[in-house]
Parts: C-alpha cells; sequence; structure tokens
C-alpha cells in the first residue's frame, strides 16, 4: 500500500545546541508539541491517524492509510515549518509517497524474541532501541532533505506536475522540487492549522520572522543556505 512520508528536522540543531543547550531542547519541544497537535486533533481518527517516529532532532510522519493527494503531506508540513518558524526556528521537510511496513519481523530471533513495546530490546541493565519500521515512503523523504541547502519544504518533480496552484512551485529540478511555504494559501493549511490549535501568522509576519532569523544567526547558515532560504521562498 502507498503512503506519503514527510521528514523534518531543524536546521543547524547541532550549533544551537553547543551554543545554548536549553534553546536547542526549548525549540525541539516547540516542533514536537506542533506535531503532537497536529496528529491528535486534525488526525486522531482511525480513518487519518498518523504514525510518527523520531531520529534526534527529526521526526518521520507517516500516513496511515493509503496515498490520496499530496494536498494532506503538503499542507502538514507547511504548518509546521511556519509554525516551528514563529517560534525562533528554521526546519526543512521533504515528502514524498512509496511503501512502508513494520520490520521487525525480519530481525534476528534473540532481538525479535525480546523485544519490547517501542522496539526496546534489554542488553543487560542496558537496552538497545530499535527502529520497528522501514520503506521507501521514509527513505526518500529524508533522501530529499540532502538534496538542496536552505529552509525548504522539497517535493520529487513528478509529484510536483499535479500539484494545485495554490501550492506554489518556486523551482523544478530533475531530482526535486521546491515549495514556496512562506505564500502557499492551500485552503488544506488553514483548515488543519484550526483543527490542530494553531495560530498561522499571515505570510508579510512569516517574511519578516525568516530575515529577522538570519540577522539573529549571521554566524549559522551559509550564504548557500541564505540564498535558498530566501529565493526560494519568495523573500529574496
Amino acid at each position: 500500500m502507498k503512503r506519503w512520508a514527510i521528514y523534518i528536522d531543524i536546521e543547524g540543531f547541532s550549533l544551537i545546541y553547543s551554543a545554548s543547550e536549553v534553546k536547542a531542547i526549548r525549540l525541539l519541544g516547540e516542533l514536537i508539541q506542533a506535531i503532537y497537535q497536529v496528529g491528535s486533533r486534525a488526525f486522531g481518527d482511525d480513518l487519518n491517524r498518523l504514525f510518527v517516529h523520531q531520529t534526534g532532532d527529526g521526526f518521520i510522519i507517516v500516513s496511515g492509510s493509503k496515498f490520496q493527494n499530496t494536498a494532506t503531506p503538503l499542507s502538514i508540513a507547511i504548518v509546521l515549518m511556519r509554525s516551528f518558524l514563529m517560534s525562533g526556528g528554521a526546519a526543512k521537510c521533504g515528502v514524498a509517497e512509496g511503501d512502508f511496513a513494520d520490520i521487525k519481523g525480519c530481525y534476528p530471533e534473540p532481538i525479535r524474541s525480546r523485544m519490547a513495546s517501542g522496539g526496546v530490546v534489554p542488553l543487560g541493565s542496558g537496552f538497545m532501541r530499535v527502529f520497528p519500521v522501514m520503506g521507501s515512503a521514509m527513505v526518500r523523504a529524508h533522501q530529499l532533505t540532502n538534496r538542496a541547502s536552505g529552509a525548504l519544504l522539497l517535493i520529487p518533480p513528478k509529484m510536483g506536475e499535479s500539484l494545485p496552484t495554490s501550492f506554489k512551485v518556486s523551482k523544478c529540478g530533475e531530482d526535486y522540487s521546491v515549495i514556496d511555504w512562506i505564500h502557499s494559501d492551500a485552503p488544506e493549511i488553514a483548515e488543519i492549522a484550526l483543527k490542530s490549535g494553531i495560530d498561522l501568522a499571515v505570510a508579510s509576519n512569516l517574511r519578516s520572522q525568516l530575515v529577522n532569523y538570519l540577522l539573529l544567526n549571521q554566524d549559522g547558515p551559509s550564504a548557500k543556505w541564505r540564498q535558498n532560504t530566501l529565493q526560494f521562498n519568495g523573500c529574496g
């Protein structure tokens, strides 16, 4: 069964953590809170449920139902990226489709027989946590985030061919396309934010916040990161 997957992570997290552990953990908490609100309030029923897996400062968000349209995952990604920006951080997202499955049954028998809830395997007095799921949807979404530098929302080129015009495609490349998450105005974005209890800033405030983020982090992001972030989000 084809599903969509979102991979989202915090840009510059290691640098933020090195400078201020308190700030880094606060930002991580802000992203976790936003994901929780979206998943529990806007997609909390059996038909539309989401599955989320944390990987350090990143999260894989996977649909629990068959892939139907691109508007839903893109709108979720945009809500999360906008909310996180207004919290003082910057995120990057990759959105893709593919398969996704529980792979615990493929692990060696000693691991399977001892694995508890959440993929926890005892190691004497310690423990090992293994990733219980895998699939091309997750791999492709993660791969996209390595295609270009910047606080960007990236999708496969084929996905960009059938998008409603309310999603602003700012770059079409051979390996990836970029969605302007500052100015896209699909109705699903506002609908998900409203159901989730997340207040979304208007585009002018998002632009100001993005510029302010760059001013406050002049020693962090590279020149290419800054250029891509501004240019592909209609702020440059």
